[in-house]
């Protein structure tokens, strides 16, 4: 396991969706650590404000990333000519990260129609559509395209993580008329703590993009700091 966490990247590009923020970002500035090409594809609502390019510019000089704001994943064209662009620049994508996703809604409860549909086209038809690009694709998808794909070489698994610190879950934990969440939800976590984004890559997500994962396939890998 110690290989494949100091393995180079520096042959290999990426494709991350929901590169921007959160967990996405993470993973882009973990590929960057490790040389790779990068190509952050961001939401049609995250603005180029929101990169927290200082964080990036850290490790940028080890690898290249390039950024394509204003890509709404729940629409097929613009994935499409987004992947067009990407496979201009790098014509052998070695791996593909769909971490792109959202939560408007402010309660327990879908108050209409158009929250649910955008909430599915998102994070799960966006999903379908960053994959078919480069002919690969949440859990019962992963296995299904796992054993199609097995016989190009090509590895589909799905990480499935718990509480993460991110903008994504700030937005819904720190809202002031659901009180203090975290007092509610640490207490069924076994360690008691939502995970940072970084805790999520290095031994999954990472791990799972390079070549010393390479007889894994079809996984549900959990990191959710043992939620049942």
């Amino acid at each position: 396991m110690a290989a494949a966490l100091s393995t180079s990247l520096a042959s290999k590009a990426y494709i991350v969706t929901g590169g921007f923020s959160g967990i996405g970002l993470a993973t882009v500035n973990k590929l960057l650590q490790r040389s790779a090409t990068i190509h952050a594809v961001g939401g049609a609502d995250s603005p180029p404000s929101s990169l927290t390019c200082a964080d990036l510019a850290t490790t940028s000089s080890l690898g290249k990333v390039y950024f394509y704001p204003s890509i709404d994943v729940s629409s097929r064209a613009p994935v499409q000519s987004a992947f067009k662009s990407i496979l201009r620049l790098s014509p052998n994508i070695s791996g593909l990260v769909n971490s792109a996703g959202i939560c408007p809604f402010r309660g327990g409860i879908l108050e209409d129609d158009d929250t649910f549909h955008k909430i599915i086209a998102v994070n799960l038809t966006g999903t379908w559509d960053g994959a078919t690009e480069l002919h690969m694709q949440c859990s019962g998808l992963t296995r299904t395209w796992a054993l199609d794909f097995a016989r190009y070489g090509i590895k589909v698994n799905l990480v499935a993580p718990g509480g993460t610190r991110s903008p994504l879950s700030a937005a819904q934990f720190d809202r002031a008329e659901r009180g203090d969440m975290s007092r509610q939800v640490y207490p069924l976590i076994p360690m008691k703590r939502f995970a940072e984004p970084e805790e999520l890559l290095v031994d999954t997500i990472i791990h799972s993009l390079s070549d010393e994962s390479s007889y894994i396939t079809g996984r549900n890998l959990n990191v959710n700091g043992g939620w049942p």
